[in-house]
């Protein structure tokens, strides 16, 4: 079954009449460009993983590290601020702990782009996958494509997840139970000392 597209043109009476366009499916190049730009994203993407995972492992522990610094530097500079109040060394150790916050924070936004920016790409798959149009005369091109795509979409929900040593997903979420777990810490110094 070949598609055919028509449009509709007036002549100079009015009266509708059909014209016949090119299906750009039925073409030979079409098909020819479209495996090229999907074969240079799969191995843009595969580049893209390869990176990922040779990083991984030094995120996932440096984030740990720095998480744990945030969750025992602002609980143990709370509750120096609490106890005896604002001193000069606790002002410059806000500082310290504003670096921290910061370097916190944009980790977590920084993994959360990445998550996200692959999340996009698994959705964009999917939308070139069920826009392909098909055309009878190019079937087995249709196949290949769309059997490449479907190989790279499985890929791609199944995308990288960077964790806290394991622990858990790096997120922004993050930060807001780093700040409960440090409430619960200096509680737990208040009831201690």
């Amino acid at each position: 079954m070949q598609t055919t597209f028509f449009t509709w043109e007036t002549t100079r009476s009015n009266q509708p009449q059909k014209s016949h366009r090119r299906d750009p499916c039925d073409d030979a190049l079409f098909w020819e460009i479209l495996k090229r730009n999907i074969q240079i994203v799969a191995f843009q993407h595969g580049q893209l993983l390869k990176m990922y995972y040779k990083v991984k492992q030094l995120v996932e522990r440096s984030f740990l590290l720095c998480y744990l610094y945030a969750l025992v530097i602002w609980s143990l500079l709370l509750f120096e601020i609490l106890k005896d109040g604002l001193s000069m060394l606790t002002f410059i150790s806000c500082g310290a702990m504003l670096g921290s916050i910061m370097n916190t924070i944009s980790c977590c936004w920084f993994v959360d782009a990445f998550h996200e920016m692959h999340d996009n790409l698994a959705l964009t798959i999917f939308g070139l996958m069920t826009e392909i149009p098909y055309s009878a005369k190019y079937r087995r091109d249709y196949t290949q494509v769309r059997s490449t795509l479907l190989m790279m979409h499985q890929n791609a929900t199944r995308g990288p997840i960077l964790t806290c040593g394991g622990l858990f997903i790096i997120e922004l979420t993050v930060i807001t139970r780093l700040v409960q777990k440090t409430y619960t810490f200096v509680a737990f110094l208040f009831d201690v000392i």
